[in-house]
């Protein structure tokens, strides 16, 4: 038996090879299914040796160009159903070689482009993905114009790739573009539209704008419903978004409902071995975490980690999210060395998948941080963090000085996760730095960098929710700094502090329901600043909301004029008293 399945699988690989469809994934599967031939794994490991292989020996290259472009389409559609993502890179190449022998580069090789890109980021190649999404739009724009479509949908997909390379400001343009051109084409009340409201929110959730997120995905959640029912996929994607967002603010029993529901659907829609349900056992999983449940959260991420690995999803950003958590998970019941391990797999996968400059970086260091905190490695610790400020700087650090960490002022932060994340390194700087009283004066600029960047990043915030939310972490350094100072005996500087911190309290709490509870202002001061950012709100959404080209000029330059009025009136205010 050995030897016919031998002679059977070898007649295979050598087809495959000679069509030039073998790829290295299929290389190590032949490979792994003659180690496992010799210790009697037959049945299994020929299983799913010809689940990968048969398909390009009964399709190669000769017998796909025989398909017409709706054969291809659906055997696109049927991998992409079974998460086999090398079958279709191969499948839309060659609707890629068709089309463009056949028209030219007309709008159909434009919509394979976008096809192709679309499962080259499914495989984590990202770089590859956004060139040839730009080449599609490029034509798309030639051939039928912006204002279709097919050319916002293109939009929507590069705005999620920017999202996913931690280029946030960048997606949030395009996703505007294609919200415009789809309102104005299809109403507000179909599923593309709906879709990219969505993104929108996915990038709000991911960037700390939990409001304005919620906001998206409600109304997204409704057009789903009215178009497509509950019993779907998409539908129950959106419901695990949604419980994702109540996760971030801590509104845990809502979560729970959600995500348990979108479980639910997508197992009996898709199945307990897809890659959307390993995606929703992480999030449940981490929801877990959050409540206590360390034992079950566990077992939900390594069945989710299961699930990938089985699927090849290893150059998956859910992939990676669900072994951080696990990292996490572990450190949490006091498993440190499989913590570690699981860390430094984290970082080994980010090396693959993005540029140093994104988010994910710095969160996976902050972590490696914390666990050498927890461990009592101090050095190690501390060793961590000169990496974690290396990363954000792009710049090798041999020491940490405080010159180092008010250039540090001056860095532009992508985004507010950059922010948040170094904010949440100098919490572990500081507290390596106070077990050594000689080093006062720098802990004294990380309390001063750890201000301003809070200040900076309470400033991108529209809720008045949030904004009062992060006071209480400025609250928290500032409390620090004046215990630094007091050692110090820098008794004016520690005066000067509290002044204008209490001006900057003040400003942001005229900004919440509860105007009063952390001081008193006179209510002109308040209601000036309730009407200032009322009419601002009020701008933008009439500017979002313009078809017409000239009046968005007109709306923009009266945008542009309260923006400065407003920058005046927070300078005036928040000056030391």
């Amino acid at each position: 038996m050995p030897t016919l399945i031998h002679n059977i699988t070898h007649n295979i690989v050598t087809r495959v090879k000679i069509d030039g469809l073998i790829n290295n994934v299929g290389l190590a599967l032949y490979n792994n299914f003659f180690v496992d031939l010799g210790v009697n794994k037959i049945t299994t490991s020929f299983i799913v040796f010809c689940h990968f292989l048969i398909p390009f020996y009964l399709l190669g290259t000769s017998e796909l160009q025989h398909l017409s472009y709706d054969q291809l389409d659906s055997m696109a559609v049927k991998f992409y159903q079974e998460s086999n993502y090398e079958y279709c890179i191969e499948i839309i190449k060659e609707g890629c070689r068709k089309s463009k022998l056949q028209f030219g580069k007309d709008s159909t090789y434009a919509n394979y482009l976008g096809d192709l890109a679309f499962f080259y980021k499914k495989t984590g190649e990202y770089f590859r993905a956004e060139r040839i999404y730009r080449e599609a739009l490029l034509l798309k724009e030639k051939t039928i114009g912006k204002h279709h479509l097919s050319y916002s949908e293109t939009l929507n997909n590069l705005a999620v790739l920017c999202r996913n390379m931690g280029r946030y400001d960048e997606a949030e343009q395009l996703n505007f573009e294609a919200i415009a051109i789809q309102k104005e084409i299809v109403g507000v009340n179909h599923k593309s539209y709906a879709l990219s409201l969505n993104n929108l929110a996915v990038l709000y959730k991911e960037t700390g704008k939990y409001n304005q997120a919620k906001t998206l995905y409600v109304k997204s959640l409704k057009i789903f419903k009215q178009t497509l029912g509950t019993q779907n996929s998409t539908y129950a994607t959106l419901l695990g978004n949604i419980g994702l967002l109540h996760h971030y603010m801590k509104e845990f029993k809502q979560s729970e409902q959600y995500i348990s529901k979108s479980l639910e659907i997508v197992k009996e829609n898709l199945g307990e071995n897809h890659y959307a349900y390993a995606r929703t056992l992480n999030n449940l999983g981490a929801l877990y975490v959050e409540i206590g449940k360390l034992n079950e959260a566990i077992l939900l991420f390594k069945n989710s980690i299961r699930i990938y690995e089985e699927n090849r999803f290893s150059n998956d950003s859910y992939y990676m999210r669900c072994i951080n958590n696990l990292a996490n998970a572990y450190q949490d019941i006091g498993a440190f060395k499989q913590s570690e391990e699981t860390l430094l797999k984290v970082i080994r996968i980010l090396n693959k998948l993005y540029e140093k400059s994104h988010p994910y970086y710095v969160r996976a260091f902050n972590n490696l941080i914390d666990l050498y905190r927890s461990m009592g490695y101090n050095n190690k610790a501390w060793q961590t963090t000169i990496k974690t400020l290396e990363i954000l700087t792009d710049k090798p650090i041999k020491v940490i000085d405080e010159a180092q960490l008010e250039q540090l002022k001056t860095f532009h932060y992508p985004t507010i996760r950059h922010i948040q994340e170094t904010v949440r390194c100098l919490t572990f700087m500081f507290d390596l730095l106070s077990k050594d009283k000689s080093n006062i004066s720098l802990q004294k600029s990380v309390c001063e960098l750890a201000i301003f960047l809070l200040k900076k990043n309470r400033d991108q915030y529209i809720s008045k929710k949030d904004k009062l939310r992060l006071l209480e972490e400025s609250h928290s350094w500032m409390l620090k700094s004046l215990n630094v100072l007091n050692l110090e005996k820098e008794f004016n500087q520690a005066y000067q502090n509290v002044a204008f911190h209490k001006s900057v309290l003040l400003l942001e709490a005229t900004k919440a329901s509860k105007a009063y509870q952390l001081g008193n202002l006179p209510d002109s001061i308040a209601f000036k600043e309730l009407y200032l950012q009322k009419q601002q709100d009020e701008l933008q959404a009439k500017m979002f909301s313009q078809k017409s080209p000239k009046k968005r000029d007109s709306l923009l330059t009266l945008y542009n004029i309260l923006t400065l009025e407003i920058a005046q009136f927070k300078k005036e205010m928040e000056s030391p008293l």
